[in-house]
């Protein structure tokens, strides 16, 4: 494609929305702020206060950010796009009210599936950047719209986490100190059905099967304990001692899965000890 001429540039300046060339400097500023905050509190959100228990789209949002510059930087760089023709109008319309119901089948499948509460919120923050009238998308660059879909999906994260209802990790430690537990540590995240066995006397509830919860290790009275928080129904599911040689031990001390193996019979991932 045959680049355009300096001095022809301002010329095509009102040509569309990725034109990004005459946005000033502190457009620019607010824009990297604004999606530098959204991949900030979706990481935050994903990988330290629920430890992947809700997901925030952090990853996604953030090579979508690099192809939309990439992509709008190179098309900055071209001529004008000639106008569309009427098949061509007629297309876009066609797949403009496509993206409803593909929106709405997206937001059902995170609602049903409450780890995905966030993602679906954020789907649901989104509609309205398709709502806005060609008049409106015309006349904004694409760093206006950038601007626009971060601040957007930020809002949608935060909308997501309060609908979700989930503890999150630091609110589980919290949880457990009220319980009387000392010198808590939080393990991992694991599915309810891989502890259950290794729980005596737990209070696990289907749903709880189903879905992760907190791990953690801790002390009450001097002595070794295990105990597992629901960041769904926000409850301790199950609590047991963990003295050395215990079942329960082998998920507090990982190095110990040394000794193990991983049988998968199709269902369920068991630990066997390796036979020398």
């Amino acid at each position: 494609m045959e680049k355009i001429k300096e001095k022809e540039r301002l010329a095509y300046g009102e040509w569309g929305k990725f034109c990004f060339v005459h946005a000033p400097a502190w457009v620019w500023g607010i824009a990297f702020l604004c999606c530098a905050a959204e991949i900030f509190v979706s990481y935050l959100v994903e990988y330290r206060l629920y430890q992947g228990v809700l997901g925030a789209g952090t990853i996604p949002f953030a090579v979508f950010l690099i192809i939309f510059l990439v992509i709008t930087w190179y098309r900055s760089e071209m001529k004008p796009p000639k106008p569309l023709d009427k098949t061509e109008n007629r297309l876009n319309r066609v797949l403009y009210f496509l993206y409803i119901p593909l929106g709405i089948y997206l937001v059902f499948l995170g609602l049903r599936e409450r780890w995905s509460f966030v993602p679906a919120f954020q789907i649901i923050f989104l509609y309205p950047t398709l709502l806005l009238p060609p008049k409106i998308t015309n006349r904004l660059k694409a760093v206006h719209m950038l601007i626009f879909i971060y601040c957007l999906i930020l809002a949608g994260t935060f909308a997501g986490v309060l609908a979700a209802g989930y503890i999150s990790q630091p609110r589980a430690v919290k949880l457990l100190q009220e319980q009387g537990y000392e010198n808590i540590v939080f393990q991992e995240v694991q599915k309810g059905e891989y502890l259950a066995d290794d729980m005596p006397d737990n209070d696990f509830l289907p749903e709880d099967m189903e879905t992760s919860v907190y791990l953690f290790s801790a002390e009450k009275g001097g002595e070794p304990w295990a105990a597992a928080v629901s960041p769904v129904r926000g409850v301790i599911i199950g609590e047991t001692p963990a003295p050395e040689g215990s079942e329960i031990r082998h998920w507090l001390d990982p190095q110990t899965l040394d000794l193990f193996y991983e049988r998968w019979d199709g269902e369920i991932v068991t630990y066997e000890m390796k036979l020398e």
